[in-house]
């Protein structure tokens, strides 16, 4: 995972398989470069995730076999970026500390003559 603290605009020039990837870095994103292996089958896949909880993916699950490579290179925007090929939306989850639950269960067990 990158975090990029800067003032201008950040890329990540991904080349792959021929194919050059833009994808834009943010501040405030998470952008994740994933390569791995499953099953002796290989998957380069790129994905960001931003404020907004929206996952937007720029490489999903490409194949790779012996011999490819990859490269990824930091610099400054001054090419167009990419379009992700897809963008979800997920849902926030509402993380509770232990001590939230803790008053939770006690104002239950209250209510309810048990303590």
């Amino acid at each position: 995972m990158h975090r990029c603290i800067c003032n201008t605009m950040m890329i990540f020039k991904v080349n792959f398989q021929g194919k050059e990837t833009v994808i834009p870095i943010s501040p405030e994103d998470q952008t994740l470069i994933t390569i791995f292996d499953k099953g002796g089958v290989s998957y380069v896949s790129a994905s960001t995730l931003d404020n907004d909880l929206k996952q937007h993916t720029w490489l999903e699950n490409s194949s790779s076999v012996i011999d490819d490579s990859i490269s990824v290179e930091i610099s400054e925007a001054s090419k167009k970026t990419s379009q992700p090929m897809r963008t979800i939306v997920t849902e926030k989850v509402n993380r509770k500390s232990k001590l939230e639950f803790f008053i939770e269960l006690e104002n239950e067990l209250k209510h309810r003559g048990l303590l």
